[in-house]
């Protein structure tokens, strides 16, 4: 619950060109798993803290975090320091709220427990819906998830190669023999935004560009 996967559909690098690709039946591989939660709230603890550079993790299952408008465009999109904050607690308030009622023995018992299981997943850091981001929209980013409580993930499963590179022209993805555009080891989380009232008045982040 609250994991995102991405699959590498990729061929064999042997069957790289198109003609050859496109005949090809692929298996899909699982290529990485975010925890979407603990890559939130890893995010949001930095911009609360007011850092200026994204945190690190040694886990593969909480995405790398990047800030490619930097640390100040990371705060417009949650509505500053105090904006983070306030969600995080909205978050923990969630988690103690559902901790009490299953110690109540409600959750699953009776319809008030399964309405509140229901709510508990659909928290504000939860994703209950994700969106796939064409090559047209964007240079790198591949996903957009959307929470319980309408904040918005702005993902990549590209490696941050590719990243920093920059979406190749169509038709030449392949690279030394592999295709740059398969999903990485671990996703980058780049940015999130927050509806009203965390974001700022005019809710424009003018410093991103992805």
């Amino acid at each position: 619950r609250g994991f995102i996967c991405a699959f590498d559909m990729s061929p064999p690098a042997s069957t790289s060109t198109n003609a050859a690709a496109s005949k090809t039946v692929v298996k899909p591989r699982l290529a990485c798993v975010m925890d979407a939660t603990k890559s939130a709230r890893s995010y949001l603890d930095s911009v609360s803290r007011g850092n200026l550079f994204p945190p690190s993790s040694s886990s593969s299952r909480v995405a790398s975090i990047s800030f490619p408008g930097g640390g100040s465009s990371a705060q417009a999109g949650v509505g500053g320091m105090n904006g983070a904050r306030t969600i995080l607690k909205v978050y923990d308030a969630e988690v103690q709220r559902a901790a009490s009622q299953r110690r109540r023995g409600l959750a699953g018992r009776n319809s008030r427990g399964n309405r509140a299981n229901e709510d508990s997943n659909k928290g504000i850091l939860q994703p209950v819906s994700i969106h796939l981001v064409s090559r047209s929209e964007s240079r790198f980013l591949t996903l957009v998830a959307v929470t319980g409580g309408g904040l918005r993930y702005y993902l990549t499963s590209l490696s941050p190669s590719a990243q920093n590179s920059g979406s190749p022209a169509m038709g030449m993805s392949w690279r030394g023999g592999r295709n740059v555009l398969a999903p990485a080891s671990k996703f980058t989380m780049c940015h999130i935004r927050a509806p009203p009232p965390y974001t700022t008045e005019g809710g424009r982040n003018e410093s991103l560009n992805f």
